[in-house]
């Protein structure tokens, strides 16, 4: 945040996103919704074209029945997935392990729609099970999906769904760009804490 995080170093603030630029509060949000795994989302266009793209914005948002949820920006022009989950109506999160970062790096550059990351980036598409959309060989875990809605969100609304962010930033010495240190993360079950 060039310039806001200087001034509020330190000091406890409250941030009204109605009023702060789409970029400082992107990277509050990054900063504080911490880790954000990465969806690495495989699909297939229209036409048969295979994609393969990494999005930060992704959880799981309820067990019964299993949902996740990936975000694609609002920019333009859009990725290439949104464009094939829509016309197929499926899709594959690829989890991404350190393994397979370099190869997801090579995988998430702006590339036309016609080229498949999958022969960019070297990784292995192998046949799902349940969707016609190709896994990652080379993933630990590929959960093989089918949409259940598109959420279209406005990229400055007059009053956004998040009011406020009450926040007390501190910075890290070795990393300014920090806005904490040790945040309590839940690893794969009950009672199952990690800092």
């Amino acid at each position: 945040m060039e310039g806001v995080l200087g001034f509020l170093a330190g000091e406890a603030v409250i941030v009204d996103p109605a009023v702060v630029s789409g970029a400082a509060c992107y990277k509050l949000l990054i900063g504080a919704v911490v880790p954000r795994p990465i969806a690495f989302v495989s699909s297939v266009s229209a036409d048969g074209v295979r994609n393969l793209a990494p999005f930060s914005f992704f959880n799981a948002i309820c067990g019964e029945p299993p949902v996740i949820c990936f975000s694609v920006s609002n920019r333009e022009p859009r990725k290439d997935t949104l464009a094939n989950v829509r016309a197929t109506g499926e899709f594959v999160v690829n989890i991404v392990s350190e393994e397979i970062a370099a190869q997801m790096n090579l995988a998430s550059g702006e590339y036309p729609a016609e080229v498949d990351e999958f022969d960019v980036s070297g990784l292995t598409a192998i046949a799902s099970d349940l969707v016609k959309v190709p896994r990652v060989k080379e993933s630990h875990v590929n959960m093989e999906c089918r949409l259940m809605q598109v959420v279209e969100v406005s990229t400055r609304p007059r009053r956004p769904p998040l009011l406020q962010q009450h926040s007390q930033i501190r910075t890290s010495k070795e990393d300014p760009r920090t806005t904490h240190e040790a945040p309590l993360l839940r690893i794969a079950g009950p009672r199952r804490m990690h800092r």
